[in-house]
């Protein structure tokens, strides 16, 4: 083909016409493609998200629907003054433009309590304690005051009026009673006999008397399978019927032998007191 043919070919008004329908089909493809994509994406429409907080998720969806949107649950945890499933949290958060057709993220409060070990508070000063248990998520409810040696420390700690063991796992907001020491100074009253009384038997009524269980020696080697119950208190000191100061020890000492308790036991041994820990 001669460069005078290409030439009359690119001046025919057959050529430019073609040129003219290819432009107009480019611009017409393209205003179709881009009108189509906004509704296919709805662009340019927005919902506000609403607010989903204090929802369960059953109602949340009710909503969403409405608006249409859609959701899930991603996550739980636990907060103490909510209500077991109910939305704690979302995303996008309330009020947030979004897409129609958006999905919203949901985190629901759990619906089983926190359950948090208990801390060996033993000998802590109260007010330390107390706070300490109080940081934690616990609520002292109640101080009970007992008779000790150590005025002011802790002794025991208590939910529902039992002793727990420390490392325990408490529900996190229990309410929790502290059991501290308090020496009255200068009252006196007479020992408690505690003779043939149990070990539980026998701290009970040196409690009651406003005194302070102290050590218990027994004469026989315990085992795992010794039955403690089977053991009797056979001497105490101070004797039964002294004069003592209230919130001292008294300790005892345990037989499992009937014979111990026709024994006369010495009514002066508060000396053996010193001794029994040297």
């Amino acid at each position: 083909m001669s460069l005078k043919t290409v030439w009359n070919f690119l001046k025919s008004k057959f050529f430019w016409i073609n040129i003219l329908v290819a432009v107009i089909l480019v611009f017409a493809i393209a205003g179709i493609s881009l009108v189509s994509l906004g509704q296919f994406t709805h662009h340019g429409e927005t919902i506000i998200v609403p607010d989903l907080h204090g929802f369960y998720p059953e109602e949340a969806e009710v909503v969403l629907k409405k608006n249409g949107l859609a959701y899930e649950v991603v996550d739980s945890v636990y907060v103490r003054d909510k209500l077991p499933g109910e939305v704690i949290e979302q995303v996008p958060a309330a009020n947030t433009p979004v897409k129609l057709g958006r999905k919203v993220y949901l985190t629901i409060n759990a619906s089983s309590k926190k359950q948090i070990a208990l801390p060996d508070l033993r000998n802590f000063p109260a007010r330390q304690a107390k706070a300490t248990l109080e940081a934690m998520g616990f609520r002292v409810e109640k101080i009970d005051y007992t008779p000790s040696e150590y005025p002011d420390l802790v002794m025991e700690v208590k939910a529902g009026g039992v002793a727990v063991v420390p490392g325990s796992k408490i529900t996190d907001g229990a309410s929790l009673t502290l059991v501290v020491g308090e020496r009255a100074i200068g009252e006196t009253a007479y020992t408690p006999d505690l003779k043939g009384m149990n070990a539980a038997a026998a701290e009970a009524a040196i409690t009651e008397y406003r005194f302070v269980p102290g050590a218990v020696e027994y004469d026989e080697t315990l085992t795992n399978t010794t039955d403690k119950s089977a053991f009797f208190v056979y001497r105490q000191t101070p004797a039964a019927g002294s004069a003592y100061e209230t919130g001292r020890r008294i300790d005892i000492w345990l037989t499992t032998d009937e014979s111990k308790l026709s024994q006369q036991q010495e009514q002066n041994d508060t000396h053996l007191e010193e001794d029994f820990f040297n």
